[in-house]
């Protein structure tokens, strides 16, 4: 019989933790040099420092995340706070060009049939491709639509 023990759910999490930071500073690495702002207009009802970040699924549900905006914070690192404040599950990859090649949002696949994952930014359509490249700021909608 094998059960985990405190300590090794412990350092499970904190291997998890690690891999996450490692992540998001290679993303910030990669993707820096390419960042563009997008600047739109501010929605209505998102406040202070924070953003919001909607899903909206296919069947109907709606998933809401509000949270800080760090410097030269995009809408990939957005989504990454999403994935490990919200429990989505997120699965992309990059291309030799260091675009973004999503591939599910919740295990909904992105090119499946005639759905895909779009991106808006305070209402302006984002390339999928570039959603590593366009930073967000205090105050942005970041809506992502399974169209």
């Amino acid at each position: 019989m094998t059960h985990k023990t405190p300590h090794m759910a412990d350092s499970q999490k904190i291997l998890g933790i690690i891999t996450v930071s490692v992540l998001v500073l290679l993303i910030l690495y990669f993707g820096s040099s390419g960042l563009t702002r997008n600047i739109g207009k501010q929605p209505s009802g998102v406040s202070g420092d924070n953003s919001t970040m909607v899903f909206y699924f296919d069947d109907g549900r709606k998933r809401t995340f509000e949270g800080p905006v760090s410097e030269n914070m995009t809408i990939l690192l957005a989504l990454l706070a999403s994935e490990d404040g919200g429990r989505i599950n997120l699965r992309y990859s990059l291309d030799k060009n260091e675009a973004i090649v999503l591939n599910s949002i919740d295990g909904h696949i992105n090119n499946m049939g005639d759905k895909n994952w779009s991106f808006y930014l305070n209402g302006e359509k984002i390339s999928t491709s570039d959603i590593n490249r366009v930073g967000i700021n205090a105050g942005d909608l970041i809506e992502a639509r399974y169209e």
